[in-house]
């Protein structure tokens, strides 16, 4: 069925009832208030609100394709059965005006579909979907072939990890990506994951379309610097219910996924020197060629590790 809506429009409809969810507003008032503000959207939700009323489960956006995107229902349906709809709503409007924003941004579909699968990824399985049913959808959204799905799916039928299917396919999947995902599997914690490498990557990819003009250098630099600070601030703001790795794991897993030997080389030195017991702040600062002095400055003063994060979090976003 051809869209009869535009992802914009779709997008700040599922934002408003997100919004609305959020702020106590029950569901049924929520898709009322929302047809008035976008009456092109007023037979949708009027479906909708009758699906509600008649008490038919979660399958509320079903056979609305011509007004929603594929993902929306499932994502819909176990973001209810999960007891996270408004945040289901909230995160299904984000991606798709981040789908909008970095195509207008010149970047390559491929790119685009691999920030879209870690969101999606994230957004069903944070909802409780089970991993190999969110794989297929995630899959029918964002790959291009029932070959690609079908082999990326296999390890994880085979008992092994989701990793394993990622890796085989470094055309679709970056090596960073896989090595969040790695983390995220062995802590019990892929839908957090996949959700802050979405959000990395897509800064990534928007100051690599900022810098066209620039010399390769240049651009390899910038996106090397974000990636590696965001690798190092997801790290760090890992959930403190799971296992807290300690800096010098954490300066390891960075350069065991840095791009480069060079790169993996500054960073295994790095881990050296805090296993001797240096902070994190003075061994950048012992390495003025490799860390800008500010960064060096501003790590050297925090005093604990969320303050260290509030530093990188800023570091990430100047750069962006």
């Amino acid at each position: 069925m051809s869209r009869l809506i535009s992802n914009r429009e779709e997008a700040r409809v599922l934002g408003l009832l997100g919004t609305l969810l959020t702020s106590g507003i029950p569901l049924v008032k929520a898709l009322g208030l929302t047809a008035k503000t976008f009456p092109a959207f007023k037979f949708p939700l009027d479906i909708i609100e009758k699906r509600l009323n008649a008490d038919e489960g979660t399958e509320l956006f079903t056979g609305l394709e011509g007004y929603f995107s594929d993902f929306v229902p499932p994502a819909i349906k176990y973001g209810c059965m999960g007891g996270v709809m408004e945040i289901a709503f909230s995160k299904a409007s984000r991606m798709l005006l981040s789908t909008e924003k970095l195509l207008a941004s010149g970047i390559p579909a491929v790119r685009v579909n691999e920030v879209n699968y870690y969101r999606l990824l994230g957004l069903l399985l944070g909802g409780g979907c089970p991993l190999l049913t969110a794989m297929k959808i995630v899959g029918y959204q964002c790959l291009s072939s029932d070959e690609i799905r079908t082999s990326i799916m296999k390890p994880i039928r085979e008992g092994e990890m989701l990793t394993d299917g990622l890796k085989e396919h470094p055309e679709l999947f970056s090596s960073v990506g896989c090595s969040f995902m790695n983390i995220g599997e062995q802590i019990g914690a892929v839908p957090e994951v996949c959700e802050s490498f979405a959000d990395l990557l897509e800064k990534q990819l928007l100051l690599l379309a900022s810098l066209s003009d620039c010399d390769e250098a240049t651009k390899t630099a910038r996106t090397e610097e974000m990636i590696e600070y965001g690798h190092l601030l997801f790290l760090l703001d890992i959930n403190s219910g799971f296992d807290m790795p300690t800096m010098e794991r954490i300066l390891t897993i960075v350069s065991e996924s840095a791009t480069g030997q060079a790169r993996k080389a500054v960073y295994k030195t790095l881990a050296d020197k805090v296993k001797t017991g240096q902070t994190l702040g003075v061994a950048m600062e012992s390495m003025p060629d490799q860390f800008s002095p500010y960064v060096a400055t501003m790590i050297n003063q925090a005093r604990n590790r969320d303050e260290l994060a509030k530093v990188l979090r800023h570091v990430v976003d100047s750069i962006s």
